[in-house]
């Protein structure tokens, strides 16, 4: 990184709003490719320039008295310009004063829980060498007090989360591990404890991209990656973050982890669901897989694995799938025709509870006739290579039939069909917020008698309606929401 390369990218900006912005948008794009100007959007090129010309110009009642640009290469890295510091002549920015141009670092101290934002110096000919040289003392600072504590840093855990995440699921381990030396580096010899959602913000920001009119106006991503994965890896480092706090037993995880700035709704994007063609072509493809995976075989149970009961479930349920995975037979009441939902370190806080109706009975008496379930285990869906562990991935199973049988869907648009259906059952969308156990309902009831004469009925009209392992038994589906 060379700063002196920074400022004067920041200073050509001023000069091009100096100029009256006689030139293509695409250079001012280009500019901001490398740097952040603070307090506007840097996506909407008229609003740049709007505060560009109110620091230039400074008979304006709107003049700005500082531009601060945040350096994208280095993290907490700020330059600011100062408008009482320059003339501008022959359009060029002119600087009266050395201190016209200072840079910021704003970085946490070690044991501060805040970050503090130190002047590194103004400009002068050797601020590249007074910069690194602060960086530098900063990164030993930080490693001499790492040293003395007890918390490991994200680069000391890793070989230990390695070898936790191995004995959940050995097949994600190395994915696991090289996202999180890979996206997160500069957070590898910070303690797992001062990580916090400020740091996060921070590397969210760094994914922007600059975006041409066209694109805004089309909505499109504002990231260099999907919605899904910025949230993936997001969700990564959160998850290693509290098994280093299980594991170091001595500090608790900053709740601001979970705060709105660090949620990818990805609203621009309508919530998919299965269409009634889609619907019929699945539940046929479904009963065509186990047909021919069962074919020559002596077996009692009718699907040859998770995959069939797994999908009927969340199409009976709209339960998320991490839930559905981590069922145990013993939170479902076959006698109250209920399903107990356990809260874990997701979105589900408190004991909930959905409808069990009577097809999803039957789906699951089925499953529990596989062989899989002649081992000691409480689990629904058991892991195929330790039956004490229950199954945590799916997704190479579904991909290998979705692409099978031409199927264009994914497993989370269950639940939102479920959503779709039990809507257009019932036409209540405090019922299906309900059903679907959104965080704002307070009916998080794990009984059979607290739970809302509606919403068992809605579950049961929908169950009916639908018949999905009727249909999948009798090896044809004769899907049709159209009627509801």
């Amino acid at each position: 990184m060379n700063i002196m390369h920074e400022i004067e990218t920041a200073s050509n900006l001023i000069e091009l709003a100096f100029g009256k912005f006689k030139t293509n948008d695409e250079e001012i794009l280009g500019a901001l490719t490398s740097l952040e100007l603070l307090k506007v959007d840097n996506n909407d090129i008229e609003k740049v320039k709007a505060l560009l010309s109110n620091f230039v110009f400074d008979e304006s009642d709107s003049m700005i008295p500082m531009l601060k640009f945040k350096v994208k290469s280095v993290r907490g890295l700020y330059i600011n310009i100062y408008r009482a510091k320059f003339c501008f002549k022959d359009q060029k920015l002119k600087c009266d004063s050395p201190e016209g141009i200072a840079i910021y670092h704003r970085a946490r101290l070690p044991g501060r829980s805040h970050a503090k934002e130190v002047l590194v110096g103004y400009l002068h000919k050797n601020i590249q060498k007074t910069l690194i040289s602060h960086l530098n003392m900063h990164k030993l600072l930080v490693k001499k007090y790492n040293d003395v504590s007890e918390i490991p840093t994200l680069r000391n855990f890793l070989p230990i989360y390695e070898n936790i995440l191995r004995n959940k699921n050995p097949k994600t381990v190395h994915k696991i591990i090289n996202l999180l030396k890979g996206k997160f580096e500069p957070f590898l010899d910070y303690r797992m404890d001062l990580i916090t959602s400020g740091d996060l913000i921070d590397f969210v920001t760094s994914q922007q991209r600059s975006r041409t009119a066209i694109e805004i106006q089309n909505n499109e991503s504002q990231f260099v990656v999907k919605h899904s994965t910025l949230k993936e890896w997001i969700c990564t480092i959160r998850v290693a973050i509290e098994a280093a706090s299980v594991y170091a037993n001595l500090f608790t995880p900053c709740k601001t982890l979970y705060c709105k700035a660090l949620k990818f709704r990805g609203s621009e994007i309508k919530p998919r669901y299965i269409n009634d063609d889609t619907l019929s072509h699945l539940i046929i493809s479904l009963k065509k897989r186990d047909d021919s995976k069962l074919k020559n075989k002596n077996t009692e149970c009718m699907f040859s694995d998770y995959l069939t009961p797994l999908m009927l479930l969340l199409l009976e349920t709209g339960l998320r799938p991490m839930y559905a995975l981590s069922l145990k037979w013993s939170d479902i009441d076959f006698k109250e025709n209920i399903i107990n939902i356990r809260p874990t370190q997701g979105k589900i806080k408190k004991h909930q509870a959905c409808k069990l109706t009577n097809e999803l009975a039957l789906v699951l008496a089925e499953w529990k006739k596989h062989t899989i379930h002649n081992r000691t285990g409480n689990w629904v869906f058991p892991s195929p290579q330790n039956n004490s562990l229950h199954l945590t991935s799916y997704k190479t199973t579904f991909t290998t039939f979705r692409k099978e049988y031409g199927l264009d869907l994914v497993m989370y648009e269950t639940r939102h069909t479920f959503a779709t259906l039990i809507t257009k059952v019932y036409k209540n969308l405090q019922t299906t917020k309900e059903a679907l156990h959104h965080a704002d309902i307070r009916t998080t009831t794990r009984y059979s008698s607290a739970l809302k004469e509606d919403l068992i009925k809605a579950a049961d009209q929908t169950s009916e309606h639908n018949s999905f392992f009727s249909n999948y038994k009798g090896g044809s589906a004769n899907v049709n929401t159209a009627s509801y």
